[in-house]
Parts: C-alpha cells; structure tokens; sequence
C-alpha cells in the first residue's frame, strides 16, 4: 500500500480515542498521509494559542482520521488502535519563538525524519504553519505527495518526500528506507 503525505495550512486536539475538536487559532492540517487506494487519510493538526505559539499545557500536534469517501461533508474521528501504532506521533518539542516565528519540532513513528514546523500569525490574525524537512540533504519546505509504501503490520518499505528547497525553491525528492 503506498499512502502519501500531504502539507497543508488551515485550523486543532484530538487525544487517542477521542474525537478531534478544533479551537479558533488551531491547524486543521499541518501534514498528512494519505491511503493511496482510498480518499481517505490521517492528518496532523496543530493546537495553537492566540499568538500563534504551540499550546504548551497539550502536545501540539496530534493525528486523527479525516474520511474523504462519501464526502461532502468530510468526516473527522480519532486513530484507531492499529492506526495509532502507524501514524502516531514518537516525540515533540517546541523551541520557543525564531526569527520567523514559533518552532516546533516532530518526528512520526514511520517516518525516519525531523519535521521543523514554523507557525505564525498572518495578517487578519489568522495562524498559519509550514513544515520543513532535510530532503536530499538540504532543507526543503514540505510539498504533496510525499508518498510512504506500507508493509505488514504497519511496517514501513520506504518513505518518498517531495518539496521545495528553502533558498531557491527547486523542487527536490527523496527516499528513505527506515
């Protein structure tokens, strides 16, 4: 099976075996990843507070369901458990505020790579995130489709990112074998 991770902005909490719900300054969709044989896909939103920081008192980013088939409207549910063992999250930390905003950095449990997200407030007030990756060995901006080939067990063959260097904007790719 080959699923793909997508990165996207918008508005975030879901603990494992809850639904998710979303506050006003929250990403809907930091990444996701994709199921290539369905519509279907699990995104990572982001819980932000009113300056657009990583809420510290919650694990920022968390993983949840978003069911596309039979869509409109697009349904949201927490992981399941075999779900939670692929996608979830294996560490988190947030830096405080950068040069360009606030800093927080993941890794996922089948993905063998930082992820750097920036989050900041645009103007409107509105929060908005990118996410940032070494590719190919140079830091690139995370773009769809990273694409990841699914083994038994929720095993990982390999991980494809695909982005956009952050000095030139030159597309760049690669793939990992975990």
């Amino acid at each position: 099976m080959v699923v793909a991770l997508a990165v996207g902005l918008a508005r975030g909490g879901a603990a494992r075996g809850e639904e998710p719900s979303f506050g006003d300054h929250d990403i809907e969709t930091v990444l996701s990843i994709a199921n290539s044989d369905n519509k279907n896909r699990v995104d990572y939103g982001m819980r932000l507070d009113g300056r657009c920081a990583p809420r510290r008192d919650l694990q920022p980013v968390f993983a949840y369901r978003r069911e596309l088939e039979g869509a409109p409207p697009a349904r949201v549910r927490a992981l399941g458990p075999f779900e939670f063992l692929a996608y979830s999250i294996r560490r988190q930390l947030s830096s405080g505020r950068g040069r360009d905003g606030y800093q927080h950095a993941l890794r996922l449990r089948r993905l063998p790579r930082d992820i750097l997200i920036t989050t900041r407030k645009r103007a409107g007030g509105r929060c908005e995130a990118k996410a940032r990756a070494r590719i190919a060995g140079r830091d690139a901006l995370l773009e769809d489709p990273a694409l990841m080939q699914l083994g038994p067990m929720g095993s990982v063959k390999w991980v494809e990112l695909h982005g956009r260097t952050a000095a030139t904007g030159e597309p760049v790719t690669e793939r990992i074998k975990p």
